[in-house]
């Protein structure tokens, strides 16, 4: 029966033959030994250290599924922190009735998009149908920082720049589109992607000049950078017309009537760095996959303390705001 049963959570017969086929998916010497903690030896590094839930709907999208999205969320949390990802653990809550093949489809696309980043621990639990809505992920990861890589909001001061990665919106605008309650026929293509190669390179480059890294997830750019202007006790003014959206985004945002700064991405940063290094980020970016469209928004000030100005494409500026409430819920 090609369907996830109660009993594969039972820790019986049937539970067994479910976590061996994952670990033949997934498998690594550590994973392979079943304990039930890995004991990884990294000497003399300091450690970061993440964890988030996926829960994200529909589970198969344009660009990638929550398997992908699970690795992308936790690696880059690692690497907007100057650290190179060292290893992975798994957790899986799947509903009674989940299609075996959809999830052999998930963990291979966990595989692939985790690279060289083994996971080497897990967990699987199976709910009653009804429960889960098909299936849940957790993944926690843990990094090695670089030496000279301290990014941290309160280390923004006045006359920062603050570089974008590339065009925003992307995911928030492809799981809208592929909503069936909203109507949407577009094939928008999510930006969800593991940024370790391209940040870990700018922080190995660049060190403690890059003052922050954070990635524009949920609430978009304008949540974000309202977030670093708030902790880092310093105004920010960022330009419009500097902000690259793509046309297929903007579309979308404009029949919704929704700003795309509020607008998740899953491939794409913020980051804050000394204007004299400003250019030369921008064009290390911009030479790699997920950079390409990589540009400088705008800058920290001594005024207005703790709030974001817009300066608009016509000259005008309004304060902008983190979004109120959840605009769309399940995009990750």
């Amino acid at each position: 029966m090609d369907k996830i049963k109660l009993s594969h959570g039972g820790g019986g017969i049937d539970s067994r033959n479910l976590i061996d086929s994952i670990v033949a998916i997934l498998g690594n010497p550590i994973l392979n030994s079943l304990e039930d903690s890995a004991i990884l030896k990294f000497p003399h590094e300091k450690l970061a250290f993440t964890t988030d839930g996926f829960v994200v709907k529909p589970i198969f999208f344009p660009g990638g599924d929550i398997g992908k999205l699970a690795v992308c969320g936790t690696i880059n949390d690692l690497s907007v922190m100057g650290a190179r990802p060292l290893a992975l653990s798994l957790s899986l809550i799947v509903e009674e009735g989940f299609s075996k093949t959809d999830l052999e489809q998930i963990l291979y696309s966990i595989k692939e998009t985790a690279g060289d980043v083994p996971i080497v621990t897990g967990d699987t639990k199976v709910v009653e149908r009804g429960s889960a809505d098909g299936i849940f992920i957790t993944t926690t990861g843990v990094g090695a920082q670089l030496i000279n890589a301290k990014p941290s909001a309160s280390r923004i001061e006045p006359g920062d720049f603050f570089i974008v990665s590339g065009s925003i919106g992307r995911h928030g605008a492809a799981i809208m589109a592929k909503r069936e309650e909203l109507g949407f026929s577009s094939e928008l293509v999510s930006d969800v992607a593991n940024l370790s190669s391209m940040l870990v390179p700018i922080f190995d480059k660049f060190g403690e000049d890059i003052k922050t890294c954070r990635d524009v997830t949920r609430g978009g750019l304008a949540a974000i950078i309202s977030e670093l202007s708030h902790s880092s006790d310093v105004g920010v003014e960022i330009h419009e017309e500097r902000i690259p959206v793509d046309a297929d985004v903007s579309g979308i945002c404009a029949a919704l009537g929704i700003d795309p700064l509020t607008l998740a991405c899953e491939g794409r940063v913020l980051l804050a760095v000394k204007p004299e290094i400003a250019d030369a980020v921008v064009l290390m970016l911009s030479s790699t996959e997920h950079g390409t469209k990589s540009s400088i928004i705008g800058l920290a000030t001594k005024d207005h303390k703790r709030k974001t100005y817009l300066i608009t494409e016509i000259g005008g500026s309004r304060i902008l705001e983190p979004p109120a409430g959840e605009l769309l819920p399940r995009i990750c």
